[in-house]
């Protein structure tokens, strides 16, 4: 048995894998899927459905997805289990789905950009330098970097462009 954190984080993990990084939440197939309560229904109409379901091939992006979210959170050491929702910290105070941010205060901060772009960081009430760093969740593999690279707590600021496919959702990682 893994210890009582372990399940902790990974629960925590599974429920916020559409949030953090949803690329799989921004997919039609997700859209499509999706219940208001969170789960996810893939109906009785589709060849693979859940009455009938043998073959979990037709499931097989939405596992990609995940193990692309799981790997991001592992590899980079992402505390998320200390992390709280921030989006008002990248413009979005509505918590609406134009961009969403997970923070853990003056440390490390994670800011999802469904739609790609470019967007600016509330960084007046932190302190020191961050390092920015951009992650590709629809393929994964590691973190790149783009025009700018580092940012500086004490003001807002902008983030740069994504280094590749712009118009694509991308993750942004600052960190201490």
């Amino acid at each position: 048995l893994k210890p009582a954190t372990e399940w902790l984080t990974l629960e925590l993990s599974d429920k916020v894998l559409c949030l953090a990084f949803a690329h799989f939440q921004n997919s039609d197939f997700t859209k499509s899927t999706q219940k208001r309560d969170g789960s996810y229904y893939f109906g009785f109409q589709l060849p693979e459905n859940d009455l009938l379901l043998q073959d979990f091939r037709s499931r097989d992006k939405s596992w990609d997805y995940c193990r692309v979210a799981i790997d991001f959170l592992s590899t980079n050491r992402i505390p998320l289990g200390e992390m709280v929702n921030a989006d008002a910290l990248v413009g979005n105070p509505k918590n609406d789905n134009s961009k969403y941010c997970l923070a853990k205060k003056d440390e490390i901060c994670l800011v999802y950009l469904p739609k790609g772009g470019t967007t600016e960081m509330d960084l007046k009430d932190a302190s020191g330098d961050f390092n920015v760093m951009w992650f590709n969740p629809r393929s994964g593999g590691d973190l790149m970097a783009s025009d700018i690279k580092l940012v500086r707590g004490g003001s807002s600021q902008k983030l740069g462009q994504p280094p590749a496919d712009a118009d694509q959702d991308w993750i942004v990682l600052l960190r201490k």
